[in-house]
């Protein structure tokens, strides 16, 4: 480690740097950025940037800059998944970058890379880059220094790496099973007759639901959801046999059956006559309208019809308990476990009027945690005026690809435009298009 003793002759500007009366994660927020801006000025170095990531997340952003004015710069051989980064997460050795090679600030300038190494063990937490136009032999010294420092802090009680990991909350999806009315009788007649009919506003959990049971009852084997059928008999007919002849004893989920046509409807029972294996879910939305036709498949819709109540029927306790239950799965899935949600936003959520149900509210949460740039998820961050963009990347077994692509879309810009504070020609590095196409991008999704 390097010690202070070793700089007997350290301009005052530097021990500015270093010294402070503010500790932990009150230097972080409050000071580690002025504190870099004092040591790239001493030095001489053109321009200069601070990369940290927290314990619990996988993705790294920009916590401190110094001269590359408001439009910023990105360093796209700093990627995460990069040479670079390997090299310096394997070995704490400096980097070297010249302008004539590599995308600089600075064409004409030299860079310095140097990764910081939490301590006790912590590895690679992110690194120091430096451009200047020549690099003089005390730089690697005063970096290493500097990434001690913030390595120290780092390690202090509250700072994002001392953070204990919050741990996985159980699944959310049974929460919503003890209040469905008559389900231990809706199961037990699933599993007799291997179908069910599930009828709720949209948002309700049903698609949610129907994979529960069938995983409850047939855990691995394949689900598959049914939004639309082929107009054409022979092409629906084809494709049930196929399916059954690829996947045997899974689940079949249809969307709005009450809809179809008598010639669907024949064509359905035909099949489950001669395949009485597979399990079906028929998932139904307001108004439920009657089939006309076969009686039948009229049966089949309202023998075992299960109704799955809207948010406004819950209690605020019911409904808090689940929204917690939703963050923490939603905060895992995107790499920030180590994120808590503000009470506040908790009881704002119970008092709201959801007309999309629990997938508005799963979708305001993700909106929030996307927007988040500090350790708490807060009401701004959550009802920021977009709530009603998709989010949520469909499930595997939902075929709807551009609501799918669109949703992929719109993470991947609300992270670039957190990790780089807004700032679009960076975001449009990172993400490997032109500033231009981000903004059409941007308005296309409803982002701007």
């Amino acid at each position: 480690m390097i010690k202070f003793k070793h700089f007997s002759s350290m301009p005052s500007a530097f021990k500015q740097a270093f010294f402070s009366e503010e500790k932990g994660q009150d230097w972080l927020q409050n000071s580690l950025g002025a504190s870099w801006e004092e040591l790239c000025t001493a030095c001489g170095f053109l321009s200069g940037v601070v990369v940290l990531r927290s314990e619990e997340e996988q993705s790294f952003s920009e916590v401190a800059a110094f001269g590359y004015g408001e439009e910023g710069f990105y360093y796209p051989f700093m990627a995460s998944s990069g040479e670079a980064i390997a090299k310096l997460k394997s070995e704490p050795f400096p980097l070297s970058f010249s302008g004539s090679m590599y995308d600089l600030f600075h064409p004409e300038a030299e860079a310095l890379a140097l990764g910081i190494y939490g301590q006790e063990n912590k590895g690679f937490i992110g690194f120091l880059l430096v451009e200047a136009k020549e690099i003089q032999s005390f730089a690697p010294y005063i970096l290493r220094l500097f990434a001690e420092k913030i390595s120290y802090e780092m390690l202090q009680p509250d700072s994002p790496i001392a953070a204990k990991s919050v741990e996985r909350a159980p699944s959310s999806e049974p929460l919503l099973v003890p209040y469905l009315p008559d389900l231990e009788q809706c199961i037990h007649t699933f599993q007799t007759q291997k179908m069910i009919t599930l009828y709720g506003e949209k948002g309700t959990g049903k698609r949610t639901l129907a994979k529960w049971i069938h995983e409850s009852r047939v855990p691995g084997s394949a689900f598959l959801l049914v939004s639309s059928v082929p107009e054409h008999f022979g092409k629906f007919e084809k494709a049930l046999i196929q399916w059954a002849a690829e996947v045997g004893g899974g689940s079949l989920a249809f969307v709005d059956a009450s809809h179809w046509s008598l010639g669907q409807q024949k064509i359905l029972l035909d099949w489950r006559n001669e395949n009485p294996e597979p399990g079906l879910f028929f998932l139904e939305h307001p108004p439920f309208e009657k089939p006309e036709g076969l009686a039948t498949f009229r049966q089949f819709l309202e023998s075992n019809l299960s109704l799955l109540p809207s948010v406004s029927t819950y209690r605020s306790q019911e409904v808090s308990q689940i929204v917690g239950l939703f963050f923490a799965e939603l905060a895992k899935a995107q790499n920030r476990p180590g994120l808590s949600l503000d009470p506040k936003v908790i009881v704002e959520m119970a008092k709201r009027s959801w007309p999309g149900n629990w997938q508005d509210i799963k979708n305001s949460l993700l909106l929030g945690i996307l927007n988040c740039t500090s350790k708490e998820v807060s009401l701004q961050d959550v009802f920021s005026g977009k709530n009603q963009l998709q989010l949520g990347v469909p499930d595997s077994e939902d075929l709807d690809l551009r609501m799918a692509i669109q949703a992929l879309e719109r993470q991947k810009i609300l992270n670039a435009k957190r990790i780089f504070s807004g700032n679009q020609i960076r975001m449009a590095k990172a993400l490997g298009i032109s500033r231009g196409a981000l903004q059409n991008k941007m308005k296309q999704l409803d982002l701007l």
